[in-house]
């Protein structure tokens, strides 16, 4: 005989019937009663609103919930209101929004808005091992109290929801810089690591030839300069065949060609050889004569291999060329003209000019050699007389690109041009200003306000020295209280010497950038 019951213990309730429990097979030959553990339930409607609660006399025992989509047997679980975690199972189903429970609720019964959540029972899936199979979902993490699903999007980045991974302790979020992680750098493979080298507003520059680039105005106008001046002597000389340009002799610019020179001398010869009556020169011609035969030699000795060419340029001349030996005969047969005479010669005024611009002309040339070698004054080139031999000058290319280094600075090939910078671009021998010493322990540096360090320098500096021991990020700051004006980044351990204008009477201050600064110490000198 089956067992017989009824769905409450309360068997007079609403009249329900008996009910004859079911049985299942067991195992062979073997049968038992059809018990459903319920330990599994599935999610049906979560959080429904109750419209309705149906009553009689003894309670509650159904409800009216809008599309409960609930089939006999399922459960009823309240979420919230005075029968909050009651469950009760399904006895009837009414219509699509209505249903009657298998009991009577008489105390702390539900009422309308009240949230339930209606479940299925369902059994445990196992796989072939018999372990059960467990279905996970969406990976979650709470953004800012509410649930978020962890998601990538690798068409849209802009949709990626990351799980969030952060540091923090009771104090906020721990910041960790290269120096905590001890990063070291690689310059191996295609893409090499890289880090920017600055004072924290300007970096560094590369040029393509993977150099790093200088700048010192004043020795870029020196080199200019001489640039310049090279460049001039470079032009000036032709295959074996130098020009020379005779400029300001006797205090006044003065340019003459050796054609109209010669014209000048053959016709002082014949008129000094022509005369009918013994030609002689007065003393002071005589030495006159005898210097420019003299410096002329000199000049003409000095020349070894092929005769050096000169072109005295005129102004409205044509550029004519003769030998220093064609010139020095024409001097020695004037000179033996002159002193075989016996009688006196009288030049005229044009020709007294014409010998005094001569002598000056020779004596600038004369005075311009030393033995073999021509001496080259390159004066007030970046306003410093500085002499050199053209020897000093490399002659294998005849051009200044050739003379001196392409690089500025220094090269891994060694082919560069040493920078000195200038005397005042360091602080050695600088004056000191003042200095200053802020014990963090003391008074804490915060991320929220500045702090004053010196209220107003006693002079101007242009040089701040800084040590820092906070290992925080701090930037410095100048101006008055509540308008200051950031000027620079302190970096952990500082930064040693940094170049920057501080006029007299400046107000000082700093605040923190990473976090507090608490231990620790900051440390400044000021120079002039």
């Amino acid at each position: 005989m089956s067992n017989k019951g009824y769905p409450s213990q309360e068997k007079n309730d609403r009249l329900l019937p008996a009910q004859f429990a079911t049985v299942q097979p067991t195992a062979e030959k073997r049968h038992g009663l059809d018990v459903n553990a319920n330990m599994y339930h599935q999610i049906i409607n979560d959080g429904d609103l109750i419209d309705a609660v149906l009553t009689d006399k003894e309670g509650v025992y159904g409800l009216n919930v809008d599309t409960h989509g609930a089939l006999k047997g399922h459960l009823v679980r309240f979420r919230t209101g005075n029968s909050q975690y009651r469950e009760i199972k399904i006895q009837e189903i009414v219509d699509v929004d209505n249903f009657t429970l298998a009991e009577t609720i008489t105390d702390n019964a539900p009422v309308a808005t009240d949230e339930v959540d209606i479940l299925r029972p369902t059994q445990p899936r196992c796989n072939d091992e018999g372990d059960i199979v467990l279905t996970s979902g969406p990976l979650l993490f709470t953004l800012d109290g509410a649930d978020q699903a962890v998601t990538e999007d690798t068409g849209v980045p802009g949709n990626n929801r990351p799980l969030p991974v952060k540091l923090t302790d009771v104090t906020g979020d721990i910041n960790i810089t290269a120096g905590d992680l001890n990063v070291q750098l690689s310059h191996a493979g295609a893409t090499p690591d890289s880090v920017q080298i600055g004072d924290g507003a300007e970096t560094l520059a590369i040029n393509a030839s993977n150099e790093a680039t200088v700048n010192d105005a004043d020795a870029n106008t020196k080199l200019t300069a001489i640039q310049t001046a090279v460049e001039i002597i470079d032009n000036a000389i032709a295959g074996t065949e130098m020009q020379v340009d005779l400029v300001d002799l006797g205090g006044a610019a003065t340019e003459v060609t050796l054609a109209a020179l010669e014209a000048k001398l053959g016709a002082l010869g014949q008129a000094a050889s022509a005369g009918s009556a013994p030609v002689v020169l007065s003393t002071e011609q005589e030495v006159i004569l005898t210097a420019i035969q003299t410096a002329v030699e000199v000049i003409d000795n000095a020349i070894a291999g092929a005769q050096m060419q000169v072109d005295l340029v005129g102004i409205a001349d044509v550029a004519t060329e003769t030998t220093l030996a064609a010139l020095s005969a024409k001097l020695g047969a004037l000179g033996q003209a002159a002193s075989a005479a016996s009688a006196p010669v009288v030049l005229s005024t044009e020709q007294e000019v014409i010998l005094t611009a001569i002598r000056s002309a020779v004596e600038l040339l004369d005075n311009a050699i030393s033995g073999s070698e021509m001496q080259v004054d390159l004066v007030d080139i970046g306003g410093v007389a500085t002499e050199s031999t053209l020897g000093d000058i490399s002659t294998d290319t005849g051009n200044i690109d050739g003379k001196l280094p392409a690089a500025l600075g220094q090269t891994t090939s060694g082919a560069s041009l040493a920078v000195v910078p200038a005397s005042d671009y360091v602080s050695a021998g600088r004056t000191p200003v003042e200095f200053e010493r802020h014990d963090y322990s003391s008074t804490t540096v915060t991320t929220a306000a500045y702090t004053e360090l010196i209220a107003s320098t006693s002079g101007a500096a242009n040089i701040m020295e800084i040590f820092d021991s906070s290992g925080q990020t701090l930037v410095i700051a100048f101006g008055a209280a509540a308008s200051e004006s950031d000027q620079f980044l302190v970096f952990p351990g500082g930064n040693g010497k940094v170049e920057v204008a501080i006029p007299a009477a400046t107000r000082i201050s700093i605040k923190a950038i990473s976090a507090n600064a608490d231990a620790g110490e900051i440390s400044i000198n000021l120079y002039n």
